[in-house]
């Protein structure tokens, strides 16, 4: 029969492991594969992003690094400004995930119908568009934004997720860590990833970016109930370990 004391390092090794594991999902970014992480230390340009301007020549939005933050004034209503990354890597790749700290002053058209972009795509896509009250996005088929009320002109931290593998690839996008939309991601769209001002020219923004990041893994946040599930399981393991311990 076994003893209190050989069952002792058991528990103590499982108690470790999935205090480890629940530390590992709490903050993803540990083990996760950022393939690249421009944190607006320097203008993009410089980071090896290329700057897709569209309208009058010369006219694209005031931009300016300082600080840690990229600040993308656009006052004009003849040009956007979009900065683009196209990895070679993501010609093969079955799955994308793009993350950013941003926020949002102002944004604003004619009818409203576009704002800041974040986005991505391997052939499947998607984008999130931001306003200084809400973000929004568009599943395939979509002809009306799907819309998430947030105060964005304090910083949050978006992620979208695109994955390919199921038999309707999908889009997710999270906000501060929660999911805010899950639905089938649109395409056919050119290979890349985007930030920037408004995907139309007669937009005015004025936006702030602390970082961009992108994986050609599949990084979802984790859910909150298997984090509560995993560290209810972890307090099981330590309470049986302190009732045997007090029986010895």
């Amino acid at each position: 029969m076994s003893t209190l004391n050989d069952r002792r390092p058991v528990l103590a090794v499982a108690a470790l492991a999935a205090a480890g594991l629940f530390l590992l999902l709490c903050c993803s970014e540990i083990g996760a594969g950022w393939d690249v992480t421009y944190d607006a230390d320097s203008m993009p340009q410089d980071a090896g992003w290329f700057l897709y301007a569209v309208g009058v020549p010369g006219s694209s939005a005031e931009c300016a690094a300082r600080d840690g933050v990229l600040s993308l004034l656009d006052s004009r209503t003849d040009s956007t400004t979009l900065f683009l990354k196209e990895d070679p890597a993501l010609a093969t790749s079955e799955t994308l995930t793009v993350e950013a700290r941003v926020r949002v002053v102002s944004a604003a058209n004619f009818a409203d119908l576009d704002a800041v972009s974040l986005g991505g795509s391997i052939g499947y896509g998607g984008s999130v568009r931001l306003w200084p009250d809400r973000i929004a996005t568009l599943y395939r088929g979509d002809n009306v934004f799907r819309v998430h009320s947030v105060d964005m002109t304090v910083f949050h931290v978006i992620r979208l997720a695109i994955d390919k593998r199921p038999f309707v690839p999908t889009l997710r996008v999270w906000l501060d860590g929660t999911q805010v939309f899950a639905g089938p991601a649109p395409g056919v769209l050119p290979r890349g990833i985007f930030f920037g001002t408004s995907l139309i020219a007669d937009a005015t923004s004025e936006s702030y970016w602390d970082y961009v990041r992108y994986s050609n893994e599949y990084l979802p946040v984790p859910e909150p109930s298997g984090l509560l599930a995993l560290a209810g399981g972890m307090s099981g393991l330590l309470a049986l370990s302190r009732r045997r311990r007090g029986a010895g």
